[in-house]
């Protein structure tokens, strides 16, 4: 008996074939990935709902356009995929600048100021034609700033430069007597701020009027009222 235990214990077993594989796998601590306890939970897919709904009634395509981005991005958190997020986030402000750029205002090249397209709008800064009849009229009635108005955008032109300085001196005239009518008023008011300020809307009435109209043919009388107006001043 001591002989056949001796002898089996000197038996070499071999195993012959595939071994075979254990049903699991002892998990590899470096592949678990803790979740940031700081990063707050995002139901994603709900935003990818209603971004989905928002697509389906939008007729703008720019604007189409941001919330298919914006949609696309949504479903890639929800299911997740082989980009970090931050990487799917710098991927969506890209296309988005894109858009944004696309729809911003453009100058057309040649054809200066006033033309700009943007958002399929052109936008022209329009000049009203020259209307003699109108003109004359107005001038004929006394409403001189109407007058200077419609020929103000047509210097230049023989027909508007011939009534320019009627139109202009009719203007200058109204407002340098409603100027002295103030002035007059304020020098009863008695003294103190409110007489000043009076003054001193005096003085910016005559200062437009030269600044404005300096061909006018009252430009001498008004700066010696201007010199008047501002002795009163403190």
């Amino acid at each position: 008996m001591i002989a056949v235990l001796a002898l089996s214990a000197c038996i070499e077993v071999k195993q012959y074939g595939k071994p075979v594989e254990p049903l699991a796998r002892p998990v590899e601590t470096a592949a678990i990935q803790p979740r940031d306890p700081k990063r707050p939970s995002v139901d994603w897919a709900a935003y990818e709902d209603r971004l989905a709904v928002l697509i389906e009634d939008e007729p703008d395509a720019d604007r189409r356009e941001r919330l298919s981005l914006a949609h696309s991005l949504a479903g890639e958190l929800a299911r997740g995929s082989g980009r970090h997020p931050e990487e799917a986030m710098a991927a969506w402000f890209d296309a988005m600048v894109a858009v944004e750029e696309r729809s911003a205002p453009q100058e057309l090249e040649g054809f200066g100021d006033g033309f700009r397209i943007g958002g399929a709008v052109i936008e022209e800064d329009l000049v009203e034609p020259l209307d003699l009849p109108a003109v004359r009229g107005h001038l004929a009635a006394g409403r001189y700033r109407d007058a200077v108005d419609g020929l103000r955008d047509h210097r230049g032109d023989p027909a508007a430069d011939a009534l320019w300085i009627e139109a202009v001196d009719g203007y200058v005239h109204l407002e340098r007597e409603a100027a002295g009518k103030l002035f007059v008023a304020a020098r009863d008011m008695p003294a103190g701020d409110v007489r000043d300020s009076a003054y001193g809307e005096v003085v910016e009435m005559l200062e437009a009027l030269v600044r404005d109209f300096p061909e006018s043919s009252y430009r001498q009388a008004i700066e010696d009222n201007l010199v008047l107006v501002r002795k009163e001043l403190p």
